[in-house]
C-alpha cells in the first residue's frame, strides 16, 4: 500500500504508531429512516416483488428514475458531469458507461423507473467498489454522480426536507456529526473479497464493504532521541474517531456545539471538558528529583506539553478529514491499478521487463471513423487489461492508445504479448473499422509484395529443427493454422529488460524512468509492423524452456540505439499458429542496423529455427 511505501523510504527518519483511529467509506442513510432496516438482505429480498407504493418495501421512501435534475444541478454541459466520456480512461472503465451523467447496473434500464437513486461523488472516487457493489449483490439502485461539493450540498437538501436516500460517504468526517446518519450493513469485508475489484464494474466481482484503515501518528527519529519527554508524549498520545467526533461536535454549532471556536480553541475545549486520561500523556521523570528549580523548570515544561498536545490536537482536527480522504482514495487507486501480483510492481534494485504496445495506423483509422474507432480503442483496453491480470502485469499508464507495462518475469511478459496477438484475433470488431484496416493496408500491398519477393526466405517452412526443444516452425504452417491471421487492430509489442533505478509514484500510478525503459521506447518506434512482437535477446535468454516451446523465433540482427547509446540483439516471435505473419512483417525503422539477421544471411534457407535460446 501506499503507507508501507512511505513508511519503507523513510524508515531511516522517522517512527510511526497507530493514532487510535481508524478511516473508513461506506453507504449512508438518515437516522430518521431508522424504522427501514440498513441490511442488505432486506433491499435484496424486496427485489422478486418491487412494489414502490408498498411501505414495507425498503425502496419505498428513495428518488425515483429523474428525481435529481443534474442539468439543474450541475450546468447544461455533458462535461460538468462528474461521469462522461472523459472520466471513463481515468476511471479505467471499458465496458461500463454513463447515461446522461448516471450508472445503471444490468438489471436497470433508463428512464424504466425500475431503480431508484443512489448518490456517489464519481467513478474514479471510489475505483470502482460501490458500482460493483450494487451489480453483484443486485440491488435495484442507479448510481447518480454529484462530485464532492455536488453530493455534500444534495444530501444536506434532501436532509432538511427528510426525504429519503441513500449516499456515499466516509468517516470520521464532519458531516457525520452534523447529520444524523446510519452506516448501511453490508457483507463483511475480506481478502478474497478485495482480489476482485476491478475499477470497471462490468467486471468488478466486490460484493462486501469497503476495508477500514488505521490512521497513523510519525515522529521524527532524531527529534525523539534529543527530547525524550517529547517523544514520551508522542509514544503516549492517542485519538480515537469518539475523540474526533468530540471535538468536531465542539465547533459545530448545528450539531449542538459551541460554535464559532476555532481549531486551536476547539482542541483547548476539549482538554478541559473531556474524560481521557490527557495528563498520562505527559511523564516528567527527572525533574521532580532535583530540587526545587528542577521541578519548576518540570513543571514550566508540562505547561510546553500541554500546549504541543492542545496543537496536536488542533491539527487531529483539522486535518482529520483530508488524512482519512486521502488513506481511503489512495488505497483505492493504488487496488485499481491491476496489480495482480501480491509482489507489487518491480522495485528499485529488481529486474524489470517493460513491455510497450502500440496500435499501427491508428491516426488514420481515428480519421476515417470516430465512433467505431472509439468503441475499438475500449475493446482493445479491455482485453489488455485482462490479460495484464491474468500474467502479473503492471500498467504504468497509457499514451495515447498505447500500454506502458513492466512485468517480473519476461515469461510472464511474453505470455502477455502472445496472448494478446491471439485474443485480438477473436475481438467482435465493429465491421466497418475491418474494412477500413483492410483498405489502409491494400494501400501497402506493393511495399509488402515487394519485401516477400526480395526476401522469400523469410519463408519458415521446411526448416529442420535447431536441437534446442523448440519444435519445427513447419509445424504450425499445415491445415491446423489459425484461418485468421489478421482480423481487427494490429498491435506491435516490443518488450526488454533493465535494472530498475528510479521510479516514483505520479497520480497513484508507479512511473518507471532510466535507460531500459528509454531502450525499450526505441524498440517500440523501431517496430512497422502491427502484429509483432519484438523482444531484446538479453530479455529472451532469461526465458524459461517451457515458454520458449510455445513460440517460433526469428533473430532481426544487432541494433544500435542513440541516447542512451547500447547495441542489442533483437528476435521477432509469433506463436505458432501465426508463424506465416512473418512473410508479411517489414524491417525496423529509425535504429541502426549493425549485424544482419539469421534471415538475411546468404545460409538463411539451411539455417534451423533462427536463434538459440540455451
Amino acid at each position: 500500500s501506499e503507507r508501507y511505501v512511505f513508511f519503507k523510504k523513510f524508515e531511516h527518519l522517522i517512527l510511526h504508531n497507530p493514532l487510535g483511529s481508524i478511516g473508513m467509506e461506506s453507504l449512508y442513510m438518515p437516522g430518521y429512516l431508522r424504522y427501514i432496516s440498513t441490511h442488505f438482505e432486506a433491499f435484496q429480498a424486496a427485489n422478486a416483488s418491487f412494489q414502490p407504493k408498498n411501505t414495507s418495501n425498503p425502496y419505498e421512501p428513495f428518488p425515483e428514475e429523474g428525481f435529481s435534475n443534474l442539468t439543474h444541478l450541475l450546468g447544461n454541459k455533458n462535461d460538468n458531469f462528474p461521469c462522461s466520456e472523459m472520466t471513463y480512461e481515468e476511471a479505467r472503465w471499458n465496458e461500463s458507461t454513463c447515461v446522461e451523467g448516471k450508472w445503471y447496473p444490468p438489471k436497470c434500464h433508463p428512464s424504466s423507473g425500475d431503480c431508484k437513486e443512489l448518490y456517489l461523488v464519481s467513478p474514479v472516487w471510489s475505483g470502482g467498489w460501490f458500482e460493483g457493489l450494487i451489480k453483484n449483490l443486485e440491488l435495484d439502485f442507479h448510481i447518480v454522480y454529484l462530485g464532492e461539493e455536488g453530493l455534500k450540498d444534495h444530501i444536506e437538501e434532501l436532509y432538511q426536507q427528510k426525504r429519503g436516500y441513500i449516499h456515499y460517504w466516509w468517516e470520521p468526517e464532519v458531516l457525520m456529526v452534523r447529520l444524523d446518519l446510519v452506516r448501511m450493513t453490508l457483507p463483511t469485508y475480506s481478502d478474497e473479497c478485495n482480489s476482485k475489484l476491478d475499477p470497471d464494474p462490468a467486471f468488478s466481482g466486490i460484493d462486501c464493504e469497503s476495508n477500514s484503515q488505521n490512521l497513523f501518528k510519525v515522529i521524527n527519529k532524531e527529534l525523539a532521541a534529543k527530547e525524550p519527554d517529547l517523544y514520551n508524549l508522542w509514544a503516549q498520545f492517542t485519538i480515537t474517531n469518539k475523540n474526533q467526533v468530540e471535538m468536531m461536535r465542539t465547533v459545530n454549532s448545528e450539531a449542538g456545539g459551541l460554535g464559532n471556536f476555532s481549531v486551536f480553541e476547539a482542541a483547548c475545549h476539549w482538554l478541559q471538558t473531556t474524560n481521557v486520561d490527557w495528563s498520562s500523556w505527559i511523564n516528567i521523570v527527572d525533574a521532580a528529583e532535583e530540587g526545587e528549580a528542577e521541578s519548576a523548570d518540570g513543571e514550566d515544561l508540562k505547561m510546553e506539553l500541554l500546549l504541543v498536545i492542545m496543537g496536536l490536537c488542533a491539527t487531529v482536527l483539522a486535518l482529520i478529514t483530508l488524512i482519512t480522504y486521502k488513506i481511503l482514495f489512495h488505497q483505492r487507486t493504488q487496488v485499481t491499478e491491476f496489480r495482480a501480483s501480491i509482489q507489487g510492481p518491480p522495485g528499485v534494485g529488481s529486474t524489470g521487463y517493460f513491455l510497450f504496445t502500440d496500435i499501427q495506423d491508428s491516426t488514420s483509422l481515428w480519421e476515417r471513423n470516430k465512433n467505431d474507432m472509439y468503441k475499438a480503442i475500449q475493446l482493445h483496453h479491455s482485453c489488455v487489461r485482462t490479460l495484464l491480470k491474468k500474467n502479473q502485469g503492471y500498467e504504468m499508464g497509457t499514451q495515447g492508445d498505447a500500454f506502458l507495462c513492466v512485468f517480473h518475469s519476461v515469461d510472464d511478459a511474453l505470455r502477455f504479448a502472445i496472448s494478446l496477438q491471439l485474443s485480438l484475433l477473436t475481438i467482435d470488431w465493429p465491421l466497418q473499422l475491418v474494412n477500413d484496416i483492410n483498405e489502409i493496408m491494400a494501400t501497402r500491398q506493393q511495399e509488402i509484395a515487394k519485401m516477400e519477393a526480395e526476401s522469400s526466405h523469410l519463408r519458415l517452412t521446411n526448416q529442420p529443427n535447431h536441437g534446442h526443444g523448440h519444435p519445427s516452425c513447419e509445424s504450425s504452417v499445415g491445415g491446423k493454422r489459425r484461418d485468421k491471421l489478421w482480423y481487427g487492430l494490429r498491435v506491435r509489442v516490443a518488450v526488454h529488460c533493465g535494472e530498475v533505478t528510479s521510479m516514483q509514484e505520479i497520480s497513484g500510478r508507479i512511473v518507471y524512468s532510466g535507460k531500459p525503459v528509454d531502450e525499450t521506447k526505441h524498440i517500440i518506434d523501431a517496430v512497422v509492423s502491427g502484429g509483432q512482437v519484438v523482444c531484446s535477446e538479453v530479455a529472451l535468454s532469461t526465458a524459461s524452456e517451457t515458454l520458449l516451446a510455445d513460440v517460433c523465433p526469428l533473430h532481426l540482427g544487432r541494433w544500435e540505439m542513440e541516447d542512451p547509446p547500447r547495441q542489442l540483439e533483437l528476435v521477432s516471435l509469433t506463436p505458432y499458429s501465426l508463424v506465416a505473419r512473418h512473410h508479411h512483417f517489414l524491417p525496423l525503422k529509425s535504429i541502426k542496423q549493425i549485424n544482419p539477421a539469421a534471415y538475411q544471411s546468404p545460409q538463411a534457407n539451411e539455417l534451423a529455427t533462427l536463434i538459440s535460446c540455451s
